[in-house]
């Protein structure tokens, strides 16, 4: 009887044991990848999206950026990139970015323009969302170099 006993509180904290491990790991891989951005003599706080998924939702049904200064989705090739304003509450500035190197802007993109798509002619493997005027007020431009923090 006390080794049925011993093996039930075992196999108990083995349990709660588990469940606790699964919810700590849960809990960080749901936490967003932040990292400091530096573009000429300007630092960013940005959100780096790497997944399709979260690449597809980017800034998606969000109010403001929140306590962070953009997002950059980061891909594993460089090719054209489409971008798209569905489920925006905000305006933004694109910057695509190739190879670290600014290579083009799309500036001031009115989140009412839903059904409108927006991408640049030339291929990019980094590309950055920030609020609406960033562009212009802190004097980006085009061959500046993009490092990651």
């Amino acid at each position: 009887m006390k080794n049925y006993v011993l093996m039930f509180v075992v196999l108990t904290i083995v349990l709660i044991l588990s469940i606790l491990v699964f919810f700590i790991v849960k809990n960080q891989m749901d936490k967003p990848e932040i990292k400091n951005l530096q573009i000429g003599d300007k630092h960013y706080q940005v959100e780096i999206v790497r997944s399709e998924k979260d690449q597809i939702k980017g800034l998606s049904d969000r109010n403001s950026l929140e306590d962070i200064d953009g997002m950059l989705f980061v891909y594993d090739d460089s090719r054209i990139r489409s971008f798209w304003m569905e489920g925006m509450r905000f305006d933004l500035d694109i910057i695509w970015i190739r190879n670290s190197k600014i290579i083009g802007f799309t500036e001031n993109i009115s989140y009412q323009d839903q059904g409108k798509s927006y991408k640049l002619p030339e291929k990019c493997d980094m590309v950055l969302e920030l609020k609406s005027g960033r562009v212009k007020n802190d004097d980006l431009k085009i061959g500046n170099k993009v490092e990651i923090k």
